[in-house]
């Protein structure tokens, strides 16, 4: 009966580690965010592989994209597993083959992102 007194004590631990973890990832990309956004270079990048995913009531769907694209020096730069929300009625312009508009640093173009309009 001792598990259930640790187990009690666990969970809400369990549940702390987690909200810091997801916490410090949002700061990291936000930061990452701003720093593509001091010295942007915009580029059109040819999707992959693009895995949609199950739509929601309201409209929207999530996309998982590969994207490829060249830098300004002629570089090839891949992007796998990208997640993306995009309407339901524009899924057709996300598929193999189509371009999507990337932002990347000009100095590492490795920090790249995704530059659709906000769905919501």
């Amino acid at each position: 009966m001792d598990y259930f007194k640790y187990l009690a004590s666990l969970l809400p631990a369990l549940v702390v580690v987690v909200f810091i973890k997801i916490a410090i990832r949002d700061i990291k990309n936000n930061r990452i965010k701003k720093r593509i956004a001091s010295d942007p270079v915009h580029v059109n990048a040819r999707i992959t592989q693009a895995v949609p995913g199950t739509p929601a009531p309201n409209g929207i769907v999530n996309v998982t994209l590969d994207y490829e694209f060249n830098d300004h020096t002629g570089r090839v730069f891949t992007q796998q597993n990208v997640v993306t929300v995009v309407k339901t009625m524009e899924m057709l312009n996300y598929k193999v083959g189509e371009t999507v508009p990337v932002m990347y640093l000009r100095s590492d173009p490795s920090l790249n992102k995704v530059n659709l309009p906000r769905v919501f």
